[in-house]
């Protein structure tokens, strides 16, 4: 089983903006550093080489402008874009192997434990699915509890099966492949489970890879 969630890079941008000195907007200048972090070295593993082409940051910004939908935004969507198209790589390399089950966790209305902050939208960030896997869960720095609204606790309801059935048999479904179908190699292949409040939204790989921008990605990133 392999995942990730629709805002994933809300996580990293939070923390920033959370530890600025006023906890101002994430900016263009917060945006480029996160790329020079990222994309401006090595791409091999603990920091080895090979490295990044010297212009992969500017062609992540010209992808993925401040224009469009301002500094955090593109930081978001760069960023989980990035690793929804990671994981499609992943899954190809273990579908010869095992069973692969892939979902995007798509709720964005997800509680969140940052507090308000000017501009800030978590929206489906990263960790905001443990909540539904794991009730009672406690969140942020004062140990908050969540609490999920009636419709979001029928998606946990979803979610906490299909865990347990995953664990139990190595199918999320427990039989067959519906809801959630069975990764498998091909662009018209119904391959991904989107986890929102329907638990009945796949996507194709095809659709999967055009909506995160994969044909780009997988010309820019390494694995080897």
């Amino acid at each position: 089983m392999i995942g990730t969630t629709h805002d994933e890079g809300n996580f990293n941008a939070g923390i920033i903006q959370y530890f600025k000195k006023d906890r101002g907007a994430i900016s263009e200048a917060d945006y480029r550093a996160y790329l020079k972090r990222t994309y401006g070295g090595n791409a091999g593993a603990g920091g080895s080489p090979p490295a990044y082409p010297k212009d992969t940051i500017n062609k992540v910004m010209a992808r993925y402008p401040v224009s469009r939908a301002g500094a955090q935004m593109a930081w978001d969507t760069a960023h989980s874009d990035m690793l929804a198209c990671r994981g499609q790589y992943t899954a190809g390399a273990l579908e010869a192997h095992a069973p692969v089950y892939m979902y995007l966790f798509d709720d964005r209305s997800a509680q969140t434990y940052f507090p308000k902050m000017p501009g800030f939208q978590p929206l489906a960030y990263h960790t905001a699915d443990i909540a539904y896997v794991f009730t009672g869960y406690r969140g942020g720095p004062q140990g908050l509890p969540f609490t999920l609204d009636a419709r979001q606790s029928q998606l946990s309801d979803r979610m906490v099966a299909a865990w347990a059935n995953f664990a139990y048999s190595g199918n999320p479904n427990g039989k067959g492949d519906a809801p959630w179908p069975r990764w498998k190699k091909g662009g018209d292949t119904r391959a991904y489970l989107l986890q929102n409040a329907g638990w009945n939204t796949v996507q194709t790989n095809a659709q999967f890879a055009a909506g995160h921008q994969c044909g780009f990605w997988q010309s820019m990133l390494l694995y080897k």
